[in-house]
Parts: C-alpha cells; structure tokens; sequence
C-alpha cells in the first residue's frame, strides 16, 4: 500500500525482547528504516501494550505493524474483541523459524488482515 504525501506513520515494533540487548542492532536498524523514510518508531513489549496504545485517541494516524507470530495472534484476537480501532496498515510478522514461517504463513492467508510473514534472519 501507498501512503499520501505528507501522511504521517508510526512503525510499531511489538516483540517481547524488543528492549532487551540482544535485540539492540534489530532496535537501530528498525529505528534508522524509520528516520529514512520519516516515520516515527513505537517499541512495545507485548501485544497488550500495542492494544492499550492503538486506542488512544493521539495514536490515530496510520502505522505499519511489526512483530512475532507469538504477539501477532493475541494482537488480531484483541482488534477484533475490541471493535473499530486505528488497525495497522499492514501487519509484518517475523517468523523465527521455519516451522512458524510455514504455519504462520497458512494462517495469515485466512486473516482478513493484510498481513505479511517473513523469515527473520536475525
């Protein structure tokens, strides 16, 4: 999808180690992605912290979802529960594995969320 000139975005990064160490280098190459393309980079923990965000009033402009086939489930169990909301654009999901690449890829085929699943290599 294409976004308007000028439109803001927020990237979301929802991991549960997104503020851990180990993820340090994924944290700046996300946060460099963002300052090349002038959006703004949001890190949440767990998929109830991207719910209580996504719902504030001042998080209404159009983001771009990313986050783990573990957080991903409970963050379309929660959209959906919850009603109309600021949904993402488009939801990247990073599989590390193989096997969840495979059933995570199945599973995003039927959601009626665009949603996109990618082996991360990290």
């Amino acid at each position: 999808r294409s976004l308007p000139d000028k439109m803001a975005l927020d990237v979301v990064w929802c991991h549960d180690r997104c503020h851990e160490q180990e993820m340090a280098q994924a944290s700046k190459t996300y946060l460099e992605i963002c300052r090349d393309i002038g959006a703004s980079m949001i890190a949440l923990k767990c998929a109830a912290h991207y719910l209580t965000w996504q719902k504030e009033p001042h998080h209404s402009q159009p983001h771009l979802l990313i986050t783990s086939w573990r957080e991903v489930k409970l963050i379309l169990q929660g959209l959906v529960s919850e009603g109309p909301s600021c949904d993402p654009l488009d939801i990247l999901v990073l599989a590390e594995s193989d096997c969840v690449f495979r059933r995570a890829s199945k599973w995003a085929r039927d959601s009626d969320f665009h949603i996109v699943v990618l082996r991360d290599s990290a």
